[in-house]
Formats: structure tokens, sequence, C-alpha cells
């Protein structure tokens, strides 16, 4: 292996492949979590175990030093344990983040889980949905969130001045915005999820309601998964 090295990953060439993937993700996040900065390169699968893929470049993905950490150099016991791999498992183009509502006086909440599409099957759902449990993207998409609605509260509670049906356009056009790049995108969820509310849309006054769940962009129904909260 360290034959392999030397002459591989530590050559000028090598050196120019690590730096090329390392800048690969958009905007430098990590592609098991999304939300991490790319820290290193991780071997996908272990080189300890598979020490003839320790330079493949399919191998070797930039990932934060969180998912580096929770990841280790564990191998899956069953098939729907499998990590997703961001170069091979191309799930983004259909929408799997969803989110619900829940309200504890003036504060609204997120909690986000995996609908799977009708498309997949009961393997890739089980994958994905032991990937988000294992990196807690519930946790942290929760945190995402609860920033974006602290930023919204000025814009919102100027919308509802026109009512609520104001404040709901508003959400959905800034979710659609948002679903147009990326189908899963956490900001694209949270505006969507807020605008199918109708006690956030309505404001403090409106009638009380604990939880209210939709899906104003995806028709799907089906709920999997498990998921964290945000407040605000």
């Amino acid at each position: 292996m360290k034959w392999v090295y030397g002459n591989g990953m530590s050559t000028v060439a090598g050196a120019k492949i690590r730096g090329q993937l390392m800048a690969a993700p958009p905007d430098a996040r990590c592609p098991l979590c999304r939300q991490g900065i790319v820290y290193q390169l991780d071997h996908f699968m272990p080189k300890s175990l598979f020490p003839a893929l320790c330079v493949d470049p399919l191998n070797l993905v930039p990932v934060c030093e969180r998912c580096n950490l929770i990841k280790g150099d564990q191998l899956p016991d069953q098939l729907e344990n499998t990590l997703l791999h961001p170069y091979l498992d191309r799930i983004s183009h259909e929408r799997w983040l969803d989110a619900r509502t829940a309200h504890d006086g003036e504060m609204v909440r997120l909690e986000f889980f995996v609908t799977p599409p009708a498309t997949w099957d009961a393997t890739l759902a089980a994958r994905v949905a032991h990937h988000f449990q294992l990196f807690e993207l519930g946790q942290r998409y929760a945190i995402a969130a609860n920033r974006v609605i602290g930023d919204l509260t000025f814009r919102v509670d100027r919308q509802r001045v026109l009512g609520a049906d104001m404040v709901r356009t508003y959400l959905q056009d800034e979710a659609h915005s948002r679903f147009a790049s990326d189908a899963n995108s956490i900001e694209g969820v949270t505006y969507a999820t807020l605008a199918a509310d109708d006690r956030y849309c309505q404001g403090p006054a409106a009638a009380s309601g604990s939880v209210n769940s939709a899906r104003p962009v995806s028709e799907t129904n089906q709920r999997h998964g498990s998921g964290h909260m945000a407040s605000s």
C-alpha cells in the first residue's frame, strides 16, 4: 500500500487528481450530508480492507470531518445498510426529503424525514433511511431549517398584513425557486412545509393546532424514516 501511495497520490499527477476531487462538490459541501464543508478525502471502501482501491478515484470521496468520523471503516452487514455512494447512487433528481411542522405556542418547529418516491424499490428506500439516520441528517437539517425560519420572521410578518394567502403564495414561490435547482433543497422543503401550514401562514392569532403535515410540491403521502425538530 505504501508503494501505491508513493507512486500514486503522492506524485505530482496524484496531487492534481486529489485537488480536483476535493474541488468537485458544489460550494465545497460534503456529499454525504450536504451540510459540512469538505475536509478530507475518504476511502469509501476502507483501504485497510481494500488496499487495491486506495487510489481509485471512484473510491475517494471528499467529505466533512464529522461524516468521516461517523462513517469510519464500518462495512454493511446487509444490503439495506449499504451507504449511498455520492458518485454511483443518483437520487438527487427525485424528491425524497420531507418535513412536517409542529407548534409550541408562537414557536414553529420542523421535523425532517424520508419519503421514498414510488419509483424506488424497497432496498433503495431502506438504504436512504439508513444513511439518513446514521449521519443524523434529520437533526442537522432541522438546525438549518431553524436558521431559515428565523430569517423569515420579518418578511412573513409583513406579508401577514395582506392575509394568509399572500404569505402562502410568497412561501410557495420561494420553495419552487429552490426546487428548480435542487429537488431536495433543505430551504425548499422548509418553505414548502411552512406554506402548507395554515396556522403558520395566518400567524400567532390563528386557531391552535399542534401538527400540520403536507406535501405542497410532491403528491407522495407515504412517510418513512426518523426525524428531528428545529424550533424558532
